[in-house]
């Protein structure tokens, strides 16, 4: 609603797209609170936001640049003045050539100085948000991200970030298929992304004391025998994790001693789908996500171990 307020923008940047595009771009907008006299952004900087003003006024500067002669120093100096160009009111947009075709392109620098007149709200739109569905909206796709960003808020360990962290992950996952019968992880690796599935069963699964470790190679040939020559702890499906040796391994604001491995095996009992997440984007993971990824982490190895008692008494 409170885009739409915005005549302007809605006019000149939404014109024929589809409810659904304007839906999941609405995911994309940020309200913004701007004190009096604050400045938005000026000629210095890249051109990678648009502000639309729904409350308040703000003010727009151009620069002017005049030279003033010296005649002690025999030299021209420069000197920065700036002229008013226009107050923008509610349901005007700001900064509107960061939007400037083509959306591929590099981005140029803002035309003006903008500063709070009032105390000011603003609908914050990034560049690179519009340009991603507004591809889309021209080609009459829809966006994945809207979908990945369904599976995000279904994780356990994501469900209390903010929705802008939900979407900033949903961002970075990639796709992969797994086929059935498939050894995904083995004892003792690290593992090389975060896994997260989409659809399909996986079993985590120790191996026995008498086959220790099966090789990659038989757990492909074989799903089967792989499942029965040892303990199945858990299985996973739609919305389960695994793999969290890798952050735990090679996040940045993690320093482990020695490597975190796996201490289990995880195996593909469906075709599986699944998203991941590759070491390039565990910085989006904040110290609360950590937190309790350590937890749970903690938690699987006790159930592991109980397993395994179990299975000794029931032996025995």
């Amino acid at each position: 609603a409170l885009l739409l307020q915005s005549v302007d923008f809605s006019k000149n940047f939404l014109q024929g797209w589809s409810q659904l595009h304007v839906a999941q771009f609405c995911h994309h907008v940020h309200i913004h609170f701007i004190k009096q006299g604050e400045t938005l952004f000026d000629p210095s900087d890249q051109a990678q936001r648009v502000f639309c003003v729904i409350r308040g006024a703000i003010t727009l500067y151009n620069p002017k640049n005049t030279y003033n002669r010296t005649y002690q120093k025999q030299k021209n100096t420069k000197k920065d003045t700036e002229i008013f160009a226009a107050i923008a009111e509610p349901g005007a947009a700001v900064g509107v050539e960061a939007l400037d075709e083509p959306l591929d392109a590099p981005r140029k620098n803002y035309a003006h100085r903008a500063v709070a007149l009032t105390d000011v709200i603003t609908l914050a739109i990034r560049h690179d948000d519009f340009a991603h569905i507004a591809r889309h909206a021209r080609a009459g796709t829809v966006s994945d991200v809207h979908h990945k960003f369904a599976l995000v808020k279904q994780v356990h360990l994501f469900r209390h970030i903010s929705a802008e962290q939900q979407y900033s992950l949903a961002y970075a996952l990639s796709p992969l298929n797994i086929p059935r019968g498939k050894m995904v992880l083995k004892p003792g690796e690290t593992s090389p992304h975060l896994f997260i599935i989409e659809n399909g069963r996986a079993l985590i699964h120790i191996p026995t004391s008498s086959n220790p470790r099966i090789k990659r190679s038989r757990a492909q040939e074989d799903h089967r025998q792989n499942i029965s020559a040892g303990i199945n702890i858990t299985a996973l499906e739609r919305g389960a994790i695994f793999g969290d040796s890798g952050i735990l391994t090679n996040h940045p604001d993690l320093l482990p001693s020695a490597p975190i491995t796996e201490s289990a095996m995880v195996i593909a009992e469906t075709q599986l789908s699944l998203f991941i997440l590759k070491p390039d984007h565990y910085a989006l993971l904040d110290s609360s996500v950590l937190q309790l990824l350590e937890e749970d982490r903690s938690l699987r190895a006790l159930r592991q171990r109980e397993h395994r008692q179990r299975q000794k008494r029931l032996l025995s």
